[in-house]
């Protein structure tokens, strides 16, 4: 029942070793077609996205600490590449922020 649904994963550094990961799943569904969905994806799909789940944690926690400085992206990670420059150009504004009030 319903259109199509989103997986919304958020990963948080809290250390050099260590990380949070939250994971939302969205689809706007009511009354029955509600119940129904939360009936099947129980029932049918929980455990495979735990599968691909537990697969990304093994693939993370086996990546080197650089990774990140070796990366070979496509044109279709020009978002992400953006979001990225934009959140570090944000922090190194803060810390600046920081160092000058201190």
């Amino acid at each position: 029942p319903g259109g199509n649904f989103t997986i919304i994963g958020s990963y948080t550094p809290i250390n050099e070793r260590t990380a949070g990961v939250f994971h939302w799943r969205c689809r706007k569904v009511s009354g029955w077609q509600r119940d129904t969905w939360r009936f099947l994806y129980k029932n049918r799909l929980e455990q495979r996205h735990w599968n691909v789940l537990e697969q990304d944690r093994v693939a993370v926690e086996n990546m080197e600490p650089d990774a990140n400085q070796r990366e070979h992206l496509y044109a279709h990670d020009a978002g992400i590449v953006r979001l990225r420059r934009h959140l570090r150009k944000l922090a190194e504004q803060q810390l600046a922020r920081q160092a000058s009030n201190a």
